[in-house]
C-alpha cells in the first residue's frame, strides 16, 4: 500500500509484480496516517488492509476507519468522526465473527479509544482516564500492538506510557481494563514470539539495554506450533505500522 502526492492523497494497493489492484480515494487533503494488514473479514479470501484516515475539517482533526480488500473498500466507518490515528488488529472479542480493529483516538490527553468488528460496527468504546492507573501518564498510550499474552484464543493489547520514556502495559482493548504493568523507561516497545512457546513477549528498549518481558503463567496449549510458522505473522513483523522508522 503506498498513496499518490497531491490534493487527494490516494491510496494503492499493490500486487507483488507492482500491478495496482485497486484505489482508495479519501477525497479531498486527507491521507492515512496508519496501515494495518490482517484476516480481517473470514467470509472474504485473502488479507484486508486497515487504513485509518485524518483529514482537517473547520480547523478539527476527524477521520475514519477504511478497510480494503483484494477488490476495494469493504467499509467505511467512524465513530462521533474521531480521528482514530493509531490501530491495532487482532482477535479482541471471540463472540464476534473475524478480527476487531481498535482505534487509539488522537487526542493529546484523556484518550476515548473504541473498537470496530470485522464489518464495520462499533462494538467497544471507553475513556482512558477511568481505566488507567492513576499515575499513567495522561497522554495515554502509544506503540500498541496486539499481543498473544495469556496462550488462549484472544489477545490482548500491549503498549507504552505516551511521549516519554515510561511504563508497559498489557491491557484489555474491549474495556480498557490493564491486565499487567511494568515498571520501565520503555523508549521502544516491541512484540513477538522470542522465548519459543508461541505466546509472545513484550521486547523493551531502554537505553543501551534490552529486556523482555514474558508471561510466567503456565501455558494452556504448550503443543501449539510457534506463530512464526505462519507466513502472514513473518510479513506482519517485517513493518512497524504508525512508528516504522
Amino acid at each position: 500500500m503506498r498513496h499518490e502526492a497531491g490534493a487527494h492523497r490516494i491510496q494503492r494497493c499493490l500486487k507483488s509484480d507492482g500491478e495496482i489492484l485497486h484505489r482508495v480515494d479519501f477525497g479531498g487533503k486527507a491521507h492515512a496516517d496508519a496501515v494495518s494488514a490482517a484476516d480481517v473479514c473470514p467470509e472474504t479470501a485473502g488479507m484486508e488492509v486497515v487504513l485509518l484516515e485524518e483529514k482537517l475539517k473547520n480547523r478539527r482533526r476527524i477521520g475514519a476507519t477504511w478497510l480494503a480488500g483484494a477488490k476495494g473498500v469493504l467499509w467505511q466507518a467512524d465513530h462521533e468522526h474521531q480521528e482514530p490515528q493509531n490501530a491495532a488488529v487482532g482477535e479482541f472479542c471471540l463472540e464476534s465473527p473475524g478480527l476487531e480493529i481498535w482505534c487509539r483516538s488522537r487526542h493529546n490527553t484523556d484518550q476515548t479509544p473504541f473498537v470496530f468488528d470485522a464489518r464495520g460496527n462499533l462494538v467497544a468504546s471507553w475513556e482512558m482516564r477511568h481505566v488507567a492507573p492513576e499515575d499513567w501518564t495522561a497522554k495515554g498510550v502509544e506503540v500498541i500492538a496486539p499481543i498473544h499474552w495469556t496462550g488462549g484464543e484472544r489477545q490482548l493489547c500491549a503498549a507504552k506510557e505516551r511521549r516519554a520514556a515510561g511504563d508497559i502495559a498489557i491491557f484489555d482493548a474491549m474495556t480498557g481494563a490493564f491486565v499487567r504493568r511494568f515498571e520501565e523507561q520503555a523508549d521502544r516497545l516491541y512484540v513477538a514470539d522470542v522465548s519459543g512457546d508461541w505466546r509472545e513477549e513484550c521486547i523493551v528498549v531502554n537505553g543501551n539495554e534490552l529486556r523482555v518481558y514474558h508471561n510466567d503463567a503456565a501455558n494452556p496449549a504448550p503443543e501449539r506450533p510457534r506463530l512464526w510458522c505462519r507466513r502472514p505473522y513473518r510479513r506482519r513483523k517485517m513493518t512497524w505500522n504508525y512508528y516504522s522508522p
